[in-house]
Parts: C-alpha cells; structure tokens; sequence
C-alpha cells in the first residue's frame, strides 16, 4: 500500500505556503526540502524508496472563459492516470481504447511503455461555466490529416444524474486562447459502472469506459475549409 500527497504550488494566484523564512521569494531556486510530519496517534513507521518531482506540461487556464457566470464554490484539478497505476481503479480501471496498442520500450526486451492520460476533475461547475487548461506547442497542425482523441466522463458522486447534453467538451487550436483560434465541441456521454462486461479486455468493456459518443475523430481539412 502506497499514499500520495498532492502539495499545491499555485492556488489560483494566492500563495499556497504560510510562511517563508530567509528572504526566500519564489520557487525557482529551492534546493532541498523538508518534510514534517504530526498528530499521530500511534507510532508510526515510514519507508521512502525516493521522492521525485515531476512535471506537468499542461497548466490550468487562469483567465475567466465565462464572464456571465461567478462560481464561488468552483473547484478544478489537473491530475493522470495510467495503466501501471491504475489497471485496478474503481469503478473503471485503465483500459487502453479499442484498437490501441501499447508501445514498446526502445531496446528493452519485451517492455511496455507506461500508458497515460490527462484527468480534468471539476466541482461545483455551474451553468454556464467553462474550465479549460492548456498547453503551449509549436507545431504545424497543416502536416497531418485526422485529430482523435479517446474521452472518458464519469460522476464519482451521483452515477446517472448527468444526462447527455448537461456537460460538454471543447477542444481549441488556434494562436492564442481567446480571439484566434478553431474551436470543436461536443456533449458528454457518462460512463455506467453498472452492467460492466466481465472481461476488461473485450472492446464491450473498453467501449464502455471510452464512449464512442466522447471521441474527438476528425479532419484537419475542416478547419481550412471552414476558414475559406
């Protein structure tokens, strides 16, 4: 058994530590760290095999998307998932997609890439709102011929309540995140756990967790079109 602590380093803007000793002003030039820990209520025994940092290219989008709505309460997280960690998840453990493959590790015998994806956790989103993160890239989209991307939607508080329509997905390619750019949007569908399939490897299973309703699959010729 394994915990995993998420310590905040941006909340929205505000600082996120209480205080700051020895004039130290921002993160860029922290050499070491310590941990403390307390109010246990027992003796407690801890084993680190390491500790590492890692990195998230992808980064929330502070600036408001919604103008007309004021979300108090809104809470919107950037975590992931993959296949070495959580090939036991409940209620939908990761199961890759129908009809993808896992890669093979570059001169490692008979080794399988960690698979992974990118999870968009919202929280009191109210009507109307829109959460977005993004990614800056420089990339010539003109070079390749289809976009798809596998959505999977669930209600981890009330399974059923959120009809198809209530909630939507929108993807924007463009110069900037605001004024130039394509924009592709479509409803939701929410995953069932009820009535799963048995086998997790059957594409009835993998068609479940990753709806066909959710998938991105379209041409990049469209955006062109749509321009002329």
């Amino acid at each position: 058994m394994w915990y995993r602590f998420r310590v905040p380093l941006n909340s929205l803007g505000e600082n996120p530590y209480t205080e700051a000793f020895g004039g130290i002003r921002d993160f860029r030039s922290i050499r070491f760290m310590r941990m403390m820990l307390k109010d246990f209520g027992r003796p407690v025994t801890m084993r680190f095999a390491t500790i590492e940092l890692v990195r998230n290219q992808w980064r929330r989008y502070q600036q408001d998307l919604s103008p007309t709505t004021n979300c108090n309460n809104l809470s919107f997280n950037i975590d992931a998932v993959n296949i070495e960690e959580n090939i036991s998840r409940l209620p939908f453990n990761y199961v890759l997609p129908a009809g993808i493959v896992r890669e093979r590790s570059l001169g490692v015998f008979n080794a399988l890439q960690n698979e992974q994806s990118l999870v968009l956790q919202g929280e009191n989103l109210c009507d109307g709102e829109e959460v977005a993160v993004f990614k800056t890239i420089n990339l010539d989209m003109r070079m390749y011929k289809k976009l798809q991307m596998f959505v999977h939607a669930e209600d981890k508080q009330q399974p059923n309540i959120i009809q198809p329509g209530d909630l939507s997905i929108f993807i924007r390619i463009g110069s900037d995140f605001k004024n130039n750019y394509y924009e592709y949007e479509i409803p939701m569908y929410m995953s069932d756990p009820n009535g799963l399939p048995a086998n997790p490897n059957s594409n009835e299973y993998k068609d479940q967790v990753w709806r066909p309703e959710n998938e991105f699959n379209f041409d990049l010729e469209l955006l062109r079109i749509l321009k002329e």
